[in-house]
């Protein structure tokens, strides 16, 4: 008896979307990063050469194996902020075994940034309201319409930032007795009602 292998190249792949919160915010802000991660797997019963997916080209896949490969890494920037999400993507990896080529898509769907919808002037807004703003979140401290965030420090604004779930110090913050804010790394705690206070 003799039996024959039949040559069978596949590819199979899927895709992992993590944010990286840089800046220990809670949440997505600006700088933080979005890594893209791809998983192929060589699920043919033949080694497959010359897998490439960028930056990885020319790998090689024994039949079942698979590799992890960081395909992309976006930096989020206002404009991803204001758009409220990152879109899709598409990632493609080809090979060959001899003079077979595969391929394989992986594709990850629209990620959400989960901000608060951007700040419109001629919204009315509420006390504890949020809205996005030059890539800053801000909450309204009682209602407001037409009022910029920010401009001036005592508006009815004040920028909600954190760092590692603790408050940092901003000039339109508002601190209430006993309230802990960060400020240039270090740790303050309020001895009064404050703001704009360094």
């Amino acid at each position: 008896e003799v039996d024959l292998l039949v040559r069978n190249p596949a590819m199979s792949s899927s895709v992992v979307t993590e944010l990286e919160d840089v800046d220990d915010s809670g949440g997505p802000s600006v700088g933080d990063k979005v890594t893209y991660r791809v998983t192929v797997t060589n699920s043919g019963n033949v080694r497959l050469k010359n897998v490439t997916l960028d930056p990885v080209s020319g790998a090689t896949l024994t039949a079942g194996q698979s590799t992890v490969v960081t395909a992309l890494t976006v930096t989020i920037d206002a404009g991803n902020l204001n758009d409220g999400q990152l879109s899709a993507k598409s990632f493609t990896t080809t090979a060959k075994n001899g003079s077979i080529g595969v391929s394989t898509t992986a594709n990850a769907p629209v990620f959400e940034l989960n901000v608060p919808t951007p700040w419109n002037a001629g919204t009315a807004y509420e006390g504890g309201d949020q809205v996005l703003y030059n890539g800053a979140v801000w909450e309204a401290l009682y209602w407001t319409r037409g009022e910029t965030p920010g401009n001036p420090t005592w508006s009815a604004w004040q920028e909600m930032a954190e760092s590692g779930g603790t408050a940092l110090w901003k000039p339109t913050r508002v601190f209430d007795t006993g309230d802990v804010a960060k400020y240039q790394g270090v740790l303050y705690r309020a001895k009064w009602w404050t703001r704009d206070e360094v």
